[in-house]
């Protein structure tokens, strides 16, 4: 809208040399706001792609963690104590911590994207919103 207006402004005084730059320059300007668009989408959907990637090779072995302790485990299958607590307590929280692992992850990367599209606030078509035009 600048170089429009600036071209309607200097209409008499300027040459067709500066029209033609300021009709260059509006196509650039133009073109940014597609191109950032464009540039954010493909970030979202690779981190998406890692974020699946990422679960997948974690749900398993919390999977198996967890069917395990379901399965095996008992209030009288380990004894003991370390560190002034007893093992079974041990083999629980690690186990618990392991199986929230996948939980974890999926957090951390929905707050990771979600901070990005709060900040760039434009998600969508390859459209330029009203307010930036």
């Amino acid at each position: 809208f600048q170089t429009e207006r600036i071209a309607d402004d200097y209409q008499d005084d300027a040459s067709e040399e500066t029209f033609q730059a300021l009709d260059e320059l509006k196509t650039v300007l133009s073109m940014f706001g597609p191109a950032r668009e464009h540039i954010k989408t493909l970030y979202f959907e690779w981190e998406l792609i890692s974020l699946s990637q990422n679960i997948l090779y974690l749900s398993v072995p919390a999977l198996i963690v967890a069917g395990f302790m379901t399965t095996f485990l008992g209030g009288s299958s380990l004894s003991g104590v370390f560190l002034g607590v007893s093992v079974l307590i041990w083999v629980t929280s690690a186990a618990f911590t392991l199986t929230t692992l996948p939980f974890l992850l999926m957090i951390s990367y929905i707050a990771r994207v979600a901070t990005i599209a709060k900040r760039t606030l434009a998600i969508g078509p390859f459209i330029l919103r009203s307010s930036q035009r």
